[in-house]
């Protein structure tokens, strides 16, 4: 199980049956399922999942339908299983998660309803712009095939902004009005990535719970991942450009799986001054971070003292604050072994 600890307990009707410590809803609903489902193999339940976890907004998940599911072997053996009710979670479009100027993110991908999807209404202008965006993509996926460092575009489609309305995307009025008024005409499906580090900074009461010394460690892991990413890009002639909190995404239950969205520099050439640009933005980003952790670690100085450090990195300071000719493989090498040094002496 994850380090991450989120506490759930499972509703039937309107009562509370036992209280689950785990790292994500499905989780805790399959460890409901094993205690419901102790005294009967055969039984099934229908209930949801409410956190309980200090600080949460106490969101309910579900409705999931449960069971007990025998293995095949010569020893008899159970495994909980718990799907979440088809019936009882329909859902008629996606919720927005989130705005950018390219667009709108909602979730889950619209018209398939998957979760693991999320659906960017954006606005062409030009044909050839679909063209444009395809292709870097590709040049993208070659570059990162195995997606370690930008969720990747999976497909890309028209839309018609008339949808809107017959989809009730979302309950937030003024969030549909801004859409509609949008007009957006292209719908672009991505793998979900997570909540943007945007997100996390600005509900952090609601994740300070979840914030120990090992998942500040693993989202400072994360940060290494997107300048390793940046370098990678780099090298071959991209650069973000546009790096901020909101276009770096990670998922909250393993936030080392961390990565960037909205790359548009379609120019395609290498160029150390843009690349400077992006590092000196990840440094922005790096430092919110820590503002925020050092709060939770007030009667701790000397962790706080190491979080203070993560950015003590003279040879990286260098390239951020002055100008500089090259940024070569052995110095990236040298940065990031730092930063990992520094990480396992938290």
């Amino acid at each position: 199980m994850s380090s991450l600890k989120r506490h759930f307990t499972a509703i039937i009707g309107k009562k509370e049956q036992g209280s689950y410590v785990s790292s994500s809803p499905s989780s805790a609903a399959r460890k409901a399922v094993s205690k419901l489902c102790a005294d009967d193999k055969k039984r099934k339940v229908k209930f949801s999942i409410r956190e309980t976890t200090q600080n949460s907004r106490k969101k309910t998940y579900g409705t999931y339908i449960g069971y007990m599911q025998k293995l095949e072997g010569r020893v008899i053996r159970y495994k909980p299983v718990a799907k979440l009710d088809k019936k009882s979670n329909k859902m008629k479009g996606g919720v927005i998660i989130g705005r950018g100027k390219e667009g709108f993110i909602l979730q889950p991908n619209l018209n398939s309803k998957k979760m693991n999807e999320v659906s960017k209404l954006i606005k062409i202008t030009h044909k050839d712009e679909i063209k444009k965006i395809m292709d870097y993509e590709s040049r993208l996926i070659t570059i990162d095939k195995s997606a370690q460092y930008h969720i990747p575009i999976i497909s890309g489609r028209d839309y018609n902004s008339n949808n809107i309305n017959k989809n009730n995307l979302d309950k937030n009025k003024n969030k549909i009005k801004e859409l509609k008024e949008f007009n957006p005409n292209f719908k672009i499906t991505y793998k979900y990535g997570g909540i943007s580090i945007d997100t996390f900074l600005e509900n952090f009461e609601k994740y300070s719970s979840i914030v120990n010394k090992d998942y500040c460690k693993k989202i400072l892991l994360g940060i290494v991942n997107i300048f390793e990413g940046l370098y990678i890009f780099y090298i071959n002639g991209i650069h973000h450009i546009d790096l901020h909190s909101g276009n770096i995404v990670f998922l909250i239950d393993n936030p080392i799986i961390m990565r960037m969205i909205d790359m548009q520099d379609y120019r395609l050439q290498k160029n150390l001054s843009n690349f400077i640009w992006d590092l000196k933005n990840l440094d922005i980003i790096i430092q919110n971070l820590i503002r925020k952790f050092i709060k939770v670690f007030q009667d701790d100085p000397e962790f706080i003292a190491k979080l203070s450090e993560f950015l003590n990195i003279p040879e990286l300071q260098q390239y951020i604050q002055s100008n500089v000719k090259d940024f070569g493989e052995e110095t990236f090498e040298r940065i990031k072994a730092e930063m990992k040094a520094k990480i396992d002496a938290m």
